[in-house]
């Protein structure tokens, strides 16, 4: 959506085209999400609003006097574990009518890899963009890493509590959820098959970039929808008043957050990446951990 906005140039008032909110900015490869943009929010939107370009500089005003006024901001997070992502978005920006998802996934696996592990490579990143459920209107991906643990956080205090008010869980909607949960989590037990197999031909540095980039992801996604379908299970079986089933269910959550860890530790080996999840604040695992733990205490001992 574009919205216009005023700036000063040498005074004189002048109309500048801005991006108001790029969201969700979707490319498909095999027509599964591939991309996603984060919001974007200009400095300024409202039609009686000014800039003062003199503010920023000579290049900003060479923009708007060749009308470049479009713009975009991408929360690129980490960068080294993202470089495929920044590329494609990098590249799209540039030039979106033109830009193939296809063709690049397959030339940059190639410089990446090397020819002859580029096409196992390439089939193993398929793998992993197709394996996130979608939600059939928007196409977009249903169980990224926050939506998975809101959701399981959602259902696991609502399990807590449920012991506390000596009553059933009452959170809505579980067993759909619970569907599509096991879709993703089967989907990426073969997408890291997939990827497992594609290290094995690559050179040792390749690999190392790889498991880096792809494998420490996979497992990361992969623990996190375990851990969500274990605790959407144990949710359930409270709900039918079956204690020790629930109990079985938090123990292979908490199994499946250890499993997280692990795949941390592939991207920090090394000690220049030591400490590469020190801060970890978007997970925060430690707090799962500690709320799955609480869980599987009140279940065993009510």
């Amino acid at each position: 959506m574009e919205t216009f906005t005023h700036c000063e140039k040498n005074g004189q008032p002048g109309p500048v085209r801005c991006q108001a909110h790029l969201v969700n900015v979707m490319m498909t490869v095999n027509r599964r999400a591939f991309l996603g943009l984060a919001a974007a929010t200009p400095m300024a939107t409202a039609s009686h609003a000014w800039l003062d370009v003199r503010r920023y500089g000579a290049a900003d005003e060479l923009a708007v006097e060749r009308a470049d006024t479009h713009y975009a901001i991408l929360n690129v997070s980490n960068v080294r574990e993202f470089v495929l992502g920044i590329d494609a978005s990098a590249r799209m920006l540039r030039d979106f009518s033109s830009f193939d998802p296809d063709g690049f996934l397959h030339d940059w696996c190639e410089r990446q890899f090397g020819v002859a592990a580029s096409s196992e490579a390439e089939r193993a990143y398929r793998a992993y963009f197709a394996s996130y459920v979608t939600d059939d209107l928007a196409n977009a991906p249903q169980l990224l890493d926050g939506l998975t643990r809101s959701a399981g956080q959602e259902a696991l205090e609502d399990l807590l509590s449920s012991v506390s008010a000596k009553r059933l869980p009452k959170v809505q909607g579980v067993a759909e959820l619970l569907h599509l949960t096991r879709q993703q989590r089967e989907r990426l037990e073969d997408a890291g098959t997939e990827a497992r197999k594609a290290a094995t031909d690559m050179s040792a540095a390749a690999r190392r970039f790889f498991e880096a980039n792809l494998l420490a992801q996979h497992g990361i996604i992969f623990g996190l929808t375990c851990w969500l379908e274990a605790s959407l299970e144990a949710h359930m079986s409270a709900t039918r008043g079956d204690r020790a089933a629930s109990a079985a269910h938090l123990t292979r959550a908490a199994e499946a957050l250890a499993t997280i860890r692990e795949a941390q530790a592939l991207a920090t080996r090394g000690s220049k990446w030591t400490y590469w999840y020190r801060g970890d604040r978007k997970m925060n695992l430690k707090a799962l951990e500690d709320l799955t733990g609480d869980a599987l205490q009140r279940a065993r001992h009510p």
